[in-house]
């Protein structure tokens, strides 16, 4: 924000930049919590955890703000959580 009352930018366009990054913000962080969450699906079911995170996250963002990004995170996260569920109970089937 200093940054841009420094070079003299009108306060409409630190507004809009600010808006922006908060919209960005907004949309990336499901998408980077069900990637994660894939990443660590293998890890005994660990990125169950973070794809229902994910999965609620997006869900209720879509609601409010349509989005490719929200899209796919609800689709990552989907899939992410049958590849747990599937996991633990491969797990579990070959212990007993």
């Amino acid at each position: 924000m200093e940054d841009f009352a420094q070079n003299n930018y009108s306060e409409a366009l630190v507004a809009e930049i600010t808006a922006e990054k908060a919209a960005r913000r907004y949309v990336r962080v499901p998408l980077i919590l069900s990637l994660l969450g894939l990443i660590f699906s293998v890890i005994y079911g660990v990125g169950g955890i973070l794809s229902v995170i994910s999965l609620i996250l997006a869900s209720v963002r879509l609601k409010k703000r349509k989005s490719e990004a929200l899209r796919w995170a609800v689709v990552i996260s989907g899939v992410t959580l049958a590849l747990c569920i599937f996991y633990v109970l491969a797990i579990i089937a070959v212990t007993f």
